[in-house]
């Protein structure tokens, strides 16, 4: 099933199929879809809603979100209002920055000009991700392939992932 719809993306865990003029399947072995799918993700804008595919016409997808038009896109800054290019500009210093919970939280209360409500989502997102790794796995890669944007905002489609998990795909 999964080889009829169009693929849209494709990454070391997830290949995403367009489904319709509104959504995505998502065939993925990422332990972050999975944290996103089980509710540990803060019901934030900053973040798409990625649900469960309990389908049986659909059983070989794992997962199902919103399209946003520009997901392809690897054009990000302009489409951003003024805040959400500042977020974007500041959450791309966070790469490679911390090391552990405490650490990202504390690059993260550092952000300039960013709501208390966004950091504290990303702060939330980390903290769930935790229920399945050690925080000193958890990474943070913000890149055009990463994001999408909506009306001026920014939303962070996959930003998150797991070193370990990713070295272990390498072969490492």
């Amino acid at each position: 099933m999964c080889n009829k719809l169009p693929v849209i993306g494709k990454g070391a865990f997830t290949t995403a199929y367009r489904f319709n003029d509104r959504q995505v399947l998502l065939k993925s072995e990422d332990l972050v879809k999975l944290a996103m799918a089980q509710g540990m993700f803060p019901n934030s804008k900053l973040f798409p809603e990625i649900d469960f595919l309990n389908s049986i016409k659909y059983k070989d997808y794992d997962y199902i979100m919103n399209y946003e038009p520009d997901l392809k896109s690897r054009v990000v800054i302009p489409k951003l209002n003024p805040y959400y290019q500042n977020m974007y500009r500041q959450l791309k210093k966070l790469e490679n920055s911390f090391h552990g919970k405490k650490d990202f939280e504390k690059n993260v209360d550092k952000l300039k000009g960013i709501k208390t409500y966004h950091k504290n989502a990303l702060k939330s997102a980390f903290a769930g991700i935790m229920n399945f790794e050690e925080d000193t796995d958890i990474r943070f890669e913000i890149s055009p392939r990463n994001v999408s944007t909506k009306n001026g905002r920014l939303i962070l489609n996959d930003c998150f992932f797991l070193f370990s998990a990713m070295l272990e795909k390498l072969g490492r």
